[in-house]
């Protein structure tokens, strides 16, 4: 069962009249469908979160405002519930299902949609997967950070990724925001600090992993970031940052020459506009022989662009 916008809407305006509380449903709703996909529990856990946790702390207890939803967004990650605690122990006692799940989530494979494929019909009955372009999909933005978190920290802990100490107040501009060039090339560094260290073939397989894993501690609680997997023969990754009121885009792709690099120019470019955006970040993985561990600041049809080359 799923719950569409204008369901979401309806609900919420039957709650606004019971409870005298201004909302802009059909904005509200979209944004909760955007990250819970219509998932019933999710829906109601984020208007319960809003209702019960957040607007008790407000100084306007009188409406409900998208900045209120990313908080209850943000509280929701951090929590322990049965739903999370039965999605997390499905992929811990499934490894085959939680292969998938890395495949699709992490390495932005395409895998095509059929009802009859074991796993694929294993993970929709879990409501890990749903079907969408003919293709296998996590189900929700909430479920793909939850298991997104839980890979990146397994990978911590099973020392795949290496001691990450560069935290704190260094990736911050004075103004709060994110300095994701700093972020980018702190990751470039420790790339190269530990190319020699690691086996290159893991390396090359989870080149993705370990970026999102070394940007975890760096957001501490302050954002997060989703993944946009996106169909090409790139297996490329589109990860959307938020940190605090920030927005930044980072595409990740491999080195395949110059012509894929115009290609993913472009991309990254319709991407930044979908998101009105001016900035982007571009993260290579160069796995030829002599990899050039370089940056560039490339202006590309209006929009600025840092990319590193790791």
């Amino acid at each position: 069962m799923e719950f569409y916008p204008n369901e979401i809407a309806y609900m919420l305006r039957q709650y606004s009249e019971a409870e005298n509380v201004q909302i802009n449903f059909e904005e509200f709703a979209e944004k909760l469908y955007y990250y819970t996909s219509g998932h019933p529990f999710l829906v109601s856990k984020l208007c319960k979160t809003i209702a019960e946790d957040i607007l008790p702390q407000k100084a306007d207890k009188s409406c409900w405002t998208l900045d209120d939803l990313e908080a209850a967004v943000q509280l929701l990650l951090k929590e322990n519930n049965t739903n999370f605690d039965n999605l997390i122990k499905n992929l811990e006692n499934i490894p085959d299902l939680y292969d998938l799940v890395y495949r699709i989530l992490i390495k932005g494979e395409r895998i095509p949609f059929s009802p009859d494929a074991s796993l694929t019909r294993l993970g929709r009955m879990y409501g890990i997967f749903k079907e969408n372009e003919n293709a296998v999909r996590i189900h929700n933005r909430i479920y793909e950070q939850r298991i997104y978190t839980y890979m990146a920290v397994r990978a911590i802990e099973e020392n795949r990724v290496g001691d990450s100490h560069y935290l704190g107040s260094q990736f911050t501009k004075d103004d709060g925001s994110l300095d994701l060039p700093t972020v980018l090339r702190k990751f470039q560094l420790f790339m190269k600090e530990q190319y020699s260290k690691k086996d290159s073939a893991m390396l090359e397989r989870e080149w993705r992993l370990i970026f999102l894993a070394f940007l975890k501690p760096i957001l501490n609680g302050q954002g997060y970031d989703f993944k946009e997997v996106e169909t090409s023969e790139e297996k490329r990754l589109d990860v959307v940052i938020t940190y605090l009121q920030w927005k930044y885009i980072v595409k990740l792709k491999r080195w395949a020459g110059e012509k894929s690099h115009e290609k993913g120019l472009n991309q990254l470019a319709n991407y930044l506009d979908i998101h009105g955006l001016k900035e982007g970040f571009l993260l290579i993985f160069d796995d030829r022989e002599k990899p050039t561990w370089r940056e560039e600041l490339i202006q590309h049809r209006g929009k600025e662009i840092f990319a590193v080359w790791v």
